[in-house]
């Protein structure tokens, strides 16, 4: 048997804040594939956990909006991805001793979300917006993203059944049972892009605690029911003094009553 292995396969999510005034196309979410883990800057990662201001590291906003950064109040780069232990096996079938075809399966496969600090970048000279209206915002996007995976976490043996494919070598059927966990990725990022997108319309034409609190309670309902599926352990730099919401622990942490408009 011949064992192919996958160690990251993400989907790169870029969210953006717009200011004040009409939302435009261009400030919803953008997304692309990354096949290639050498891709993504894992030198600062942190798993869905209470966002401060110091989580905003960039120096610059990311590329693909760099013209537009006068208008942006921040951008959060946050990331879809498997765990890093994830295998694609590829078992060979055999029939009157010859290799017939190759049976292709993921083991260990769990999906994570992460942030990379480093990308993320805060607007300073934005003004428009309060500071803690901003980080509430970036809050719920990432967690948006969090409850994506643990759907997906939740479907694990059913997304894993759709991931299996056949071929007629170890590589070709490797190759196959990666495009098809990418095409399940994608699909998980068109529902959350549509979710953020409409998080955006409701809350960023404008100054909207009262709709952005709505927001907020909600998800943080839902992050509650889905604690199960968490797509990570606990982050070991949690910021002291996180308030967890009732009935929860350290590793089932949903939005952060700190945050709470209310």
């Amino acid at each position: 048997m011949r064992r192919g292995i996958l160690t990251c396969v993400s989907i790169g999510l870029s969210l953006f804040l717009a200011a004040p005034g009409e939302f435009p196309d261009w400030a919803k979410g953008r997304a692309r594939i990354l096949a290639d883990p050498s891709q993504i800057d894992r030198t600062d990662l942190i798993h869905y956990r209470e966002l401060t201001r110091d989580d905003f590291k960039g120096t610059d906003p990311p590329p693909e909006v760099r013209s537009l950064m006068d208008r942006l109040g921040a951008a959060t780069c946050a990331y879809f991805k498997t765990n890093d232990d994830v295998q694609i096996l590829a078992k060979p079938v055999v029939a009157n001793g010859k290799i017939r075809f190759y049976e292709g399966n993921v083991v260990n496969l769990h999906f994570e979300t992460v942030m990379n600090r480093s990308c993320s970048w805060w607007n300073v000279r934005q003004k428009s917006l309060p500071a803690p209206y901003v980080l509430q915002h970036e809050q719920i996007h990432f967690a948006i993203f969090e409850i994506a995976v643990r759907h997906m976490n939740e479907r694990l043996p059913e997304l894993a059944a759709a991931m299996r494919a056949e071929g007629s070598t170890a590589r070709e059927t490797v190759d196959a049972v990666l495009g098809r966990m990418k095409q399940q990725l994608a699909l998980a990022n068109q529902e959350v892009m549509a979710q953020s997108n409409q998080f955006d319309e409701d809350t960023s034409l404008g100054y909207r605690p009262e709709r952005q609190g709505e927001w907020f309670r909600r998800i943080h309902a839902e992050l509650h029911s889905t604690a199960p599926a968490r797509s990570g352990s606990a982050s070991t730099d949690s910021p002291a003094g996180v308030a967890l919401g009732p009935g929860e622990g350290p590793s089932t942490r949903g939005l952060p009553s700190s945050l709470d408009p209310r």
